[in-house]
């Protein structure tokens, strides 16, 4: 994906879902939230478990791979930043929960005719 794909999109918000799908090496998985998805991947790369059993323990979710979620979402986040030669303020995008959330924020900073 790229910025002229993203913004000629008719339904950029499915686009970047299917982005960061592929990104996060998930089949579809009907869930917006950013933390759940990265969630979701940390553990079927750590514990080989099924989505849909992941999808009814993502609440349960613990502490001890936090580190590494953190910073999955963080490498996720730049390289879609990069993909679309964007740069989201970092408050932002901290701030972008959902996947309808941070494609709202790259619309917007592409509108302000911001870039990378």
């Amino acid at each position: 994906m790229n910025r002229v794909e993203f913004q000629s999109s008719k339904d950029p918000h499915a686009l970047l879902k299917a982005e960061i799908l592929r990104r996060l090496r998930l089949s579809d998985v009907d869930e917006d939230d950013l933390m759940k998805l990265v969630i979701l991947s940390v553990k079927l790369q750590t514990l080989g478990v099924s989505e849909e059993k992941l999808l009814n323990s993502v609440e349960k979710y613990d502490c001890h791979q936090t580190g590494l979620v953190a910073k999955k979402k963080a490498l996720l986040l730049l390289g879609m930043e990069k993909d679309l030669d964007v740069h989201l303020d970092d408050d932002r995008a901290v701030n972008a929960k959902t996947v309808g959330d941070l494609c709202q924020l790259f619309l917007q900073e592409m509108q302000e005719g911001s870039g990378a």
